[in-house]
């Protein structure tokens, strides 16, 4: 793998990290980067470890099988969307679980570290056949009180124990949440600080070449005035709380604990730097980035876009701590 350049943002400097590799950026969690090679392999990449050439194999780096055999999408980074490790950090549990959204209709794969048959991928599509809930065009994973949730691009939530004995390769998988909703948009799931589930549904305007340009984040919560709730509720505030969303996992956090966070705000980077047209593909960019604000529904710039130099980079992740 090539050196690749980046910069990480901390509350009082940006210090410099030289990243292993030139291929997609899938997400990040608990301080690991996660990248896509080209044969579809998933490779966990822990900047924050001394890496040197005698042992760059080792506790840093965790490569997983293919989550595909072969890319089902031209460019081959269309071919995986999201990757997410939920359930500890790789540095510290032998428990952890990483959840993959593939394919060109979002479908959802969970790998376990702990497992005992061979370490493979389990396809939701192979054990999930029975559920109500469409399962495909997945936008988001996370954990939550111990089990995965996962949301797909209309509004329909599920849960996953990937601990059970019980179940389909050991996994339990529940409807949680059906919505009468037909128009696929990308779709957020994120714990606040105060322990509450938010579903952040991101709404797009038709542009000349296709939707892309945010208008404006709908946010919901789920009832907690109901005993196993599977409601949810749209609020326009988020009790303080600053989330921030894209490409990679989202992340929900308490605004007052970070310097020059905006409270009640989305944060939001590009989820698509090549668009289809009817006249072929088109180098975008990652310009759809800004914050929005839900007390005034404003978006502002979060950084400066420059269509000279950055036109043919791919989208940007929020890379999120090791703890």
């Amino acid at each position: 793998m090539t050196e690749n350049k980046s910069f990480i943002q901390s509350a009082t400097q940006i210090p410099l990290l030289m990243i292993p590799s030139k291929n997609k950026a899938c997400g990040s969690s608990y301080g690991w980067l996660i990248f896509l090679e080209k044969t579809m392999q998933i490779v966990l990449y822990n900047p924050f470890v001394k890496h040197s050439r005698k042992n760059r194999g080792d506790i840093g780096v965790i490569k997983l099988p293919p989550v595909i055999s072969t890319p089902n999408a031209v460019p081959y980074e269309y071919s995986v969307y999201k990757v997410v490790i939920l359930f500890g950090n790789p540095s510290l549990t032998q428990d952890y679980v990483v959840a993959a959204i593939y394919s060109a209709t979002n479908n959802l794969a969970i790998w376990k570290a702990s497992s005992g048959s061979g370490k493979k991928w389990i396809y939701l599509e192979d054990v999930g056949k029975d559920l109500v809930v469409d399962d495909r065009h997945y936008t988001d994973v996370i954990e939550y009180k111990g089990l995965i949730y996962a949301v797909n691009a209309t509004m329909g939530v599920i849960s996953i124990d990937p601990f059970s004995r019980a179940g389909n390769n050991g996994i339990v998988i529940n409807e949680i949440i059906r919505w009468p909703v037909t128009f696929r948009t990308p779709t957020y799931l994120a714990e606040s600080s105060k322990g509450k589930l938010f579903m952040i549904r991101r709404i797009k305007e038709l542009g000349d070449y296709y939707w892309h340009n945010t208008l404006k984040f709908e946010v919901y919560r789920l009832k907690d005035d109901i005993e196993n709730s599977t409601e949810m509720e749209q609020v326009d505030s988020l009790d303080g709380d600053t989330l921030f969303v894209g490409d990679g996992k989202s992340v929900c956090v308490a605004a007052g604990d970070f310097r020059n966070c905006k409270p009640n705000s989305v944060y939001f980077t590009d989820d698509g730097f090549i668009l289809p047209t009817f006249y072929g593909e088109v180098h975008w960019g990652p310009r759809d980035t800004g914050v929005f604000c839900l007390e005034d529904d404003s978006i502002k710039p979060h950084y400066l876009y420059d269509d000279r130099t950055q036109k043919f980079l791919p989208p940007t992740i929020w890379v999120t701590p090791m703890f």
